[in-house]
């Protein structure tokens, strides 16, 4: 490593506000990688320092102090690259105050460095809170479409063929609230919507039927397979699609809880508390709490491998999807206002103990015994308990940056179930209103 590569900015300029970009955040490759470098070059110039600590500097033959020198400007150009400045002591340690110099040189590179690696960490608190924030946004969204589709539903349980002017009135009235969206509309038996009329589409009862969700309409369309998959299906009721990502919210709740990240972020982050956590990797996490390596997610599927993340997507392709069904009866806002309150919850939660967890990592940068009477969430670690502080965080880090992107890559999916399913059902309204205008269109 040249440099500390540990900064946020572009990233956090650069992620994507549609989807999380993992390799775009703080929790990429490239960051991670730079943060363990980080770690390991504080740690040896450290060790440097003990060791300058307890010599005399005249007891050292010049060879010697030149291999010391050599060592310690590799270590402090491996951390600060460019931005070190040649001083005074790295010239030579001619005698102890060119030593004592050195001394408090390399603690000031030690701080310099450990300031950036606490500001890696707050760029991935802040580049949570704005991931969680783009969601908070979406659901609100949501909401407001919610309230359309509500209106729609009920607008369109006022169709009464048999008044063929308040009806017109009324379908109009709907197309402001919901669109097609350029999906194909076919009837149960396979007329499509928009065709020639036969006789026997001029049928009062049949538009009762299918307003009422008691007769079916097919949807053609490539729009909906990262929901639903890349096969036909049959759609009863919409209830069962806010179920599935529902119980999965849950239990990522459930995964956020035993992660361990947020025992981790409650206490002292010493080395008794990152030893504590029992988890060989994410992918050994997740079989243990969840029973599988995966997750499935409408047609999405998010592998765990290691402690990394992959997601297979479905290929996009037209499928036809039946729906006989009614539009939750008016509910879906109150749904979302719910989810939205549950998920904000575990959200909120979450990036407090992220914040927790940046508190307990600065606690391993400043090393201090603590004052009597401390209590033990503030107090700062001695020089042994340090060392092997800083050495176990460069361990677990990739255990916890992969359940870090493990948890919003779920939720990420989720909101993006969530608001494909509120689409589904609005392009369905509008399929109905459509049919219901094309069986009754010579009446009005």
């Amino acid at each position: 490593m040249k440099h500390l590569f540990l900064s946020t900015e572009d990233a956090l300029q650069n992620s994507s506000v549609e989807f999380v970009s993992i390799g775009d955040s703080p929790l990429g490759p490239i960051g991670v990688r730079a943060l363990g470098s980080a770690v390991d070059g504080t740690r040896d110039l450290d060790r440097v320092n003990s060791v300058l600590e307890k010599v005399d500097v005249q007891d050292i033959s010049s060879s010697s102090r030149l291999v010391m020198e050599t060592a310690m400007e590799s270590i402090r150009s491996s951390l600060l690259g460019k931005s070190l400045k040649p001083t005074y002591a790295m010239e030579g340690f001619k005698d102890k105050r060119s030593l004592q110099i050195a001394i408090e040189e390399n603690k000031g590179v030690i701080s310099t460095v450990w300031d950036a690696i606490i500001n890696f960490f707050k760029g991935i608190y802040d580049w949570i809170a704005g991931f969680f924030g783009k969601k908070e946004s979406t659901a609100n969204a949501n909401i407001e479409k919610a309230a359309n589709i509500d209106k729609a539903a009920t607008l369109i349980n006022k169709i009464d063929a048999s008044k063929p002017e308040e009806a017109r009135e009324i379908i109009k009235e709907v197309k402001q609230l919901v669109k097609l969206k350029d999906v194909e509309v076919r009837l149960s038996d396979g007329t499509l919507v928009g065709s020639i009329a036969t006789e026997d589409e001029k049928d009062n009862i049949r538009v009762e039927k299918i307003k009422e969700g008691h007769e079916s309409i097919n949807l053609i369309t490539d729009r909906y397979s990262a929901l639903l998959g890349s096969s036909d299906v049959k759609i009863t009721d919409f209830h069962n699609l806010f179920k599935d990502t529902n119980k999965l919210s849950a239990n990522l709740g459930f995964l956020m809880s035993v992660s361990s990240i947020r025992s981790l972020s409650t206490v002292l982050m010493s080395s008794l508390y990152l030893g504590n956590i029992k988890y060989e990797s994410v992918e050994d996490f997740v079989k243990k709490e969840h029973g599988e390596t995966f997750f499935v997610i409408g047609g999405k599927k998010i592998n765990v491998v290691g402690n990394d993340i992959e997601v297979v997507d479905v290929e996009k392709t037209n499928i036809t999807i039946n729906i006989t069904a009614n539009s939750m009866n008016g509910q879906i806002t109150a749904l979302l206002n719910k989810n939205k309150g549950a998920n904000s919850n575990r959200n909120k939660t979450f990036t407090d103990e992220i914040q927790k967890l940046i508190k307990g990592i600065s606690q391993v940068g400043e090393k201090r015994v603590p004052e009597p009477g401390e209590d033990d969430y503030d107090k700062k670690l001695g020089d042994g308990e340090w060392e092997e502080s800083a050495k176990l965080l460069k361990e677990k880090l990739p255990y916890i940056n992969g359940c870090i992107k493990l948890f919003t890559t779920i939720i990420e999916f989720i909101s993006r179930a969530e608001t494909l399913s509120l689409d589904l059902i609005e392009v369905y309204l509008a399929g109905v209103a459509k049919a219901c205008e094309f069986i009754m269109r010579e009446k009005i």
